[in-house]
């Protein structure tokens, strides 16, 4: 794991081609960035909240589930992570859960 640096200027340009070229060969080519700069600035992020706020980070799957959407585009346009409770709440509680998105309209300097 690394450690958070921020999300540099490239993401969001690379965000702004997956919109454009929302294809298997488009990830394919750039995976290596998308692996490290951000999908693992994500979850650095998240990890980073999650020691100091305690959680389990989780990270989503960039492949949409087409099989019941009108949209068949084979990407998500954003990137998901959430932190979870590192225990369970008392009964009848919801446990406490923090979600983090980035998207093309936040990816910025």
């Amino acid at each position: 794991m690394t450690r958070f640096e921020g999300f540099a200027p490239e993401v969001r340009t690379w965000f702004e081609g997956l919109e454009a070229d929302n294809g298997k060969a488009y990830l394919a080519a750039r995976r290596d960035f998308f692996e490290e700069s951000v999908r693992g600035q994500m979850e650095a992020l998240l990890t980073e909240l999650s020691t100091k706020f305690g959680g389990q980070v989780k990270m989503f799957r960039q492949n949409r589930d087409i099989r019941f959407s009108a949209d068949k585009s084979p990407y998500k346009t954003n990137t998901y992570g959430s932190s979870t409770a590192p225990r369970l709440p008392p009964k009848g509680c919801t446990p406490p859960f923090r979600r983090a998105a980035l998207s093309p309209a936040v990816a910025t300097t």
